[in-house]
This record gives structure tokens, C-alpha cells and sequence, in this order.
């Protein structure tokens, strides 16, 4: 699926993979700059503009990704690259998901501690673009405050996450609502995609976003850690091939199971047979 957005400005692009080990890597552009998170670190709160700034073509990226029925699961201010331009980047996407697939499938769920909603912690919790909201909200709370937000498990029985106006955060009434609404615990009542703040920050909406294929591409041999790659196409090869590498890894998940069952069947016609015998 990622190879279908390497048009987009604010994501970063995938240039081919491989399989060692029964795992699949993905080769991606090698990206300069700084992390929101460290740019932050040193350079304390930033500035309702140069926060919109950055986070506007990762804005667009992670529409696009929620359009195709994904989601990131992982928005944080470690995952938002700052290039010299002064613009962001979304990266890491190892926990990019289908929506129907992360559908009380725990094995898929990640947390992390102060920009992961709830529901990536409850067992049969909903997982959707609402949960990258709430990641990509607590992220504008960091860059703007300087200060993590508080922890979903915090917030739980008493909400005492102080609004961005008290933290001395000056902005329009309404966009801090729509980025506190998007910290809100229950996943119903929280802002429920992107497009609304997007449409807050930049006056345009991301709804009709068309969605363009990329033509196939054709990659030479690469190296990575000192090995010979294969060449391979990109968009439809590649998806195909891990499509097929993905249906290898589930299935085995359950060998394990089916030889146990095999062997207890095996011990007990073998005690049948003493016994019998």
C-alpha cells in the first residue's frame, strides 16, 4: 500500500524491500533534518505558525492514508521529521494497519506512552482515524507547549489536562477546541478525522483529495548491510509480494498449535494401546 504515496510531499517515500529472516524490510528515502521531538528538546515551544508549517504536508499524508482505509497508529513528535526547508515528514510506518484488520486484533496494537489513544490498549479497543487524531493532537499539544501531554491512563477518571490557553498557547477559539477535542479519552466523542482541523488551520479541505497512482518504477539491485539486494517493481509487485509474505507469517502462526494437537493425538492413541494392550 505505501508504494501508492510516494507522490506526497509529507510522507516518506518507499523505494523498494527485501526479505531476510522471515521478515520483510522496506527501503525508504534517507530523510535530513531533525525530529519535532529533539528540535523541541532544544529549542523549548514553538510558534502556532511554524507548528502549522511543519505539520501541514504530514497533514495531507495521513488523510491520504486514512482515505485508502489505513491507519499509522504511531503519530508522535519522534515520527515527524523537520527538513532544512522547515517542513515535515511523517515516517515509521511499522505499524501502518488496515482499519479491518486492526479490528480487535491485539497482536497489531502498539502504545505509546502520552500520544496513544486509549483504545490501542483495550482489548476489543476501535481502532481507526480517530485514534491517529488523537496521536496527531497530542503531538500539536508537545510542539506548542513544550511539555508532554498527559498519559491516557491518567486521564481516565479525572481529566486534568490543562487546555493550551492555560499553558499560554495563544490561538483562535476555535482551533483550540478542535485540538482539544481531538485529546478527548472516548473515541466517540473525540474529533474524528483530520480533514476538520486541517480545514481549521489552512481554510481548505482535504476530503476530495484525489487519489493517484504512482506508474510502475523499476529499481536496480541494491545493498544493504553488505548484502546484494534483488531488483523488483514497485506498486503492484511489491504489494502482491507482501501480501503473500503477510498469508506465510499468519499461517504459520498457527504451526505451533497444529503440532501440539498432533502430538497429544499421538500420545493418547499410544496410551490407549498400553492400556489395551
Amino acid at each position: 500500500m505505501l508504494s501508492r504515496f510516494g507522490d506526497l510531499d509529507g510522507i516518506t517515500r518507499t523505494r523498494s524491500f527485501f526479505e531476510e529472516n522471515g521478515t520483510a524490510y522496506l527501503v525508504l528515502d534517507y530523510l535530513e533534518g531533525v525530529s519535532v521531538r529533539d528540535y523541541v528538546a532544544v529549542n523549548g515551544r514553538m510558534t502556532p505558525a511554524i507548528c502549522w508549517q511543519i505539520l501541514k504536508n504530514p497533514m495531507k499524508a495521513l488523510c491520504r492514508l486514512h482515505e485508502n482505509d489505513m491507519v499509522h497508529q504511531d503519530i508522535s513528535p519522534d515520527n515527524i521529521m523537520i527538513n532544512t526547508s522547515g517542513k515535515g515528514t511523517l515516517i515509521d510506518f511499522g505499524t501502518v494497519w488496515s482499519a479491518g484488520e486492526l479490528s480487535d486484533n491485539e497482536e497489531l496494537a502498539i502504545y505509546k506512552r502520552c500520544y496513544s489513544a486509549y483504545e490501542q490498549l483495550e482489548k476489543h479497543g476501535q481502532r481507526g482515524p480517530w485514534t491517529d487524531v488523537y496521536g496527531l493532537c497530542a503531538t500539536i499539544y508537545y510542539m506548542l507547549t513544550g511539555e508532554k501531554p498527559l498519559d491516557a491512563t491518567e486521564r481516565i477518571y479525572e481529566d486534568t489536562l490543562p487546555r493550551l490557553s492555560r499553558m499560554g498557547v495563544t490561538l483562535d477559539d476555535e482551533v483550540e477546541k478542535l485540538i482539544m477535542r481531538g485529546l478527548v479519552i472516548e473515541s466517540a466523542d473525540r474529533l474524528q478525522s483530520v480533514d476538520e482541523l486541517y480545514q481549521a488551520l489552512y481554510h481548505d479541505s482535504l476530503i476530495a483529495f484525489p487519489v493517484m497512482m504512482q506508474q510502475e518504477t523499476k529499481v536496480s539491485s541494491f545493498r544493504w548491510g553488505g548484502r546484494q539486494g534483488r531488483s523488483c517493481t514497485l506498486t503492484s509487485q511489491m504489494e502482491r509480494k507482501l501480501d503473500r509474505m503477510d498469508a506465510r507469517r499468519r499461517k504459520r502462526k498457527w504451526y505451533p498449535v497444529i503440532y501440539g494437537i498432533a502430538a497429544a493425538g499421538v500420545l493418547f492413541l499410544f496410551a490407549m494401546y498400553m492400556i489395551n494392550g
